[in-house]
């Protein structure tokens, strides 16, 4: 055997042990965390958590957060708290804390911020699952679709105008990805989504788009953009936004998402000036249809 093979051999052995030597020296460390917070040293143990993040298994982050929010809160540092608890929410919208370690009063704070976030996070979700399809990356939009009627599923997410419509068109899109991996010659019109079941098809009205044979697209009656004002110069040049609607039989809007957001302090107004819009509904040979519409919106600052 040469030596560069043995060599070879020698530091992928190395490398393995130190990973493991490391994997369990974390998890010492976050049982030490544990029994510290359970003597109410919350201080050491919170100083021993911040140190031990990347050494613990990926299966351990959670827990690792989950005892600094419980720290944090113990020493009423209730908006770090808050913090922590939008970075794991964000990472992973459906963690939920254990009901046996959290106390009641961390487990409403954890639900309120997790709760306040949902919408955001199942909108791009969404969005991110829809920009995978236009790139035929059937695998991670197959991922993102089902992820999104996950979260959709969650009892804790405020009821908002257009989340059904959100869900009718994640399942459309899910199945349809579903239809075309097993069968690739099925998936002529990818672009467009599917009813997802026999039941969904009696109970959901057809949802039409761009392209689709016969169908008048909607013309807008009312489509006030509000006035965006932002702060700094950095905002001194023109912007673009990408709103998708979608737009009922009688020409409400029904859903507005975001594909492609401005800012934070203005995305909301823009969406719920959006869900006020009014058009002429979008027709198929004379009759009125649901209609998904695309619209890149271009906001100069004013003044």
């Amino acid at each position: 055997m040469s030596a560069s093979r043995i060599n070879a051999r020698t530091v992928m052995a190395l490398a393995c042990w130190v990973a493991v030597s490391s994997n369990v020296c974390g998890q010492e460390t976050l049982t030490r965390a544990k029994d510290l917070y359970a003597s109410a040293a919350y201080e050491e143990a919170l100083a021993v958590i911040d140190t031990i993040h990347d050494r613990v298994p990926a299966d351990d982050n959670l827990e690792v957060a989950g005892y600094r929010i419980f720290c944090l809160i113990a020493l009423d540092r209730t908006e770090e708290a808050r913090r922590e608890i939008q970075h794991v929410v964000r990472a992973n919208p459906l963690y939920r804390l254990s009901g046996a370690q959290a106390s009641p009063r961390t487990r409403a704070l954890f639900d309120e911020e997790r709760n306040r976030l949902l919408p955001e996070i199942v909108q791009q979700t969404y969005v991110s699952a829809k920009e995978a399809l236009d790139r035929k990356e059937m695998p991670a939009a197959l991922s993102g679709f089902e992820r999104t009627l996950l979260i959709l599923e969650e009892p804790g997410l405020p009821s908002q105008p257009g989340l059904e419509d959100l869900r009718t068109l994640a399942i459309g899109f899910r199945d349809l990805i579903r239809l075309s991996m097993a069968a690739p010659g099925a998936a002529a019109t990818a672009s467009q989504p599917a009813p997802a079941t026999s039941a969904t098809k009696r109970t959901t009205p057809a949802l039409f788009g761009p392209g689709d044979a016969g169908v008048v697209p909607p013309v807008a009656i009312n489509q006030i953009v509000p006035p965006w004002n932002p702060q700094g110069a950095s905002y001194n040049t023109p912007r673009k936004a990408m709103l998708e609607l979608v737009i009922d039989e009688s020409g409400a809007v029904v859903s507005a998402v975001l594909k492609q957001p401005l800012h934070p302090s203005y995305d909301s107004t823009l969406l719920r000036a959006a869900r006020q819009w009014k058009f002429h509904a979008a027709t198929k040979d004379g009759v009125p249809v649901r209609y998904r519409k695309q619209m890149e919106i271009v906001l100069t600052p004013k003044g």
